[in-house]
């Protein structure tokens, strides 16, 4: 499996969930790609399972490294709030419907 899957599976395996935070509504597409581009430039690619860095388009184009992650570490607080205040539960493997 894809490193991302055998992450997931290697949690449920010791019977953890997943969560799945939905944080943004009603945004333009490219819009997703450059919040996401700069959370997976804060968190650090080498510390996620994605296959490459995140999408600019723009003015984002022409942001530089400390910008992308000080704009993506806002981002994540904004989530952490959600998170903290929406109660998520994880989900687990016997979930899903196979």
């Amino acid at each position: 499996p894809s490193e991302k899957l055998g992450r997931i599976l290697h949690l449920w395996d010791r019977g953890f969930g997943v969560i799945s935070l939905h944080i943004f509504f009603n945004i333009h597409a490219t819009e997703a790609f450059i919040r996401e581009g700069c959370m997976i430039e804060a968190m650090g690619r080498e510390n996620l399972t994605n296959l490459k860095m995140g999408e600019f388009y723009g003015r984002s184009k022409s942001w530089n490294s400390k910008q992308k992650t000080e704009f993506g570490a806002r981002l994540f607080k904004n989530a952490y709030y959600i998170f903290k205040h929406e109660r998520c539960r994880p989900l687990m493997e016997n979930e899903l419907g196979h």
